[in-house]
């Protein structure tokens, strides 16, 4: 199966491991951070395998990007291994084929292990971040702040700090106005 725009985590997957093939090749640790926190937004969505372990993945890489300065030959030749990795499974997600998508990330831990014996802290600052994210998404439909940490077993002043730092929870949808009201409106604007 192909996928096609729209198909969602396929879709959003396959466009986070375009953008981060790019930043690295550009070793860009700041668009890797924000590649890494739009996966973890999915990866809270979604809850997909792939989408949680590629969250992982793009901030190792912008850890390990930005505390490399000066990159030596064996830094950059695994650096390359990891694009060349990311540019293959942007053609397995095009083409759907799960069990090597799942190979080839395993792959990349393999590297990013070699290069950074800190990716277990890395992975719970993903879960512990995806958790925080999650929590917030069941707030803004309604649920008490202290009943969203406790479902997801996080503290309420972790939730709370996230929240406080969105304004999505704020926004308030506009008044849908019926085709009635509409018409009306219009004929008193032409005196009608």
């Amino acid at each position: 199966m192909q996928v096609k725009m729209g198909e969602e985590p396929e879709f959003e997957m396959l466009i986070q491991v375009h953008k981060a093939g790019i930043a690295l090749r550009d070793r860009d640790s700041t668009e890797l951070k924000k590649i890494s926190d739009l996966s973890i937004t999915e990866a809270s969505v979604f809850q997909e395998e792939e989408s949680v372990s590629l969250a992982i993945i793009f901030y190792a890489l912008s850890k390990i990007v930005d505390r490399t300065p000066k990159e030596t030959e064996y830094q950059s030749a695994k650096l390359d291994r990891i694009i060349n990795r990311l540019e293959k499974i942007e053609v397995l997600l095009k083409n759907d084929r799960r069990e090597e998508i799942k190979r080839d990330i395993r792959e990349i831990f393999e590297i990013i292990q070699e290069m950074d014996d800190k990716i277990p802290m890395y992975i719970q600052e993903i879960i512990e971040k995806a958790r925080v994210t999650k929590g917030t998404k069941i707030h803004e439909q309604g649920i008490a702040l202290g009943r969203a940490a406790e479902l997801l077993g996080i503290s309420q002043w972790s939730l709370m700090r996230y929240v406080g730092n969105t304004v999505m929870h704020d926004k308030e949808e506009p008044a849908k106005i019926s085709v009635m009201q509409r018409i009306k409106f219009a004929k008193s604007l032409f005196n009608i």
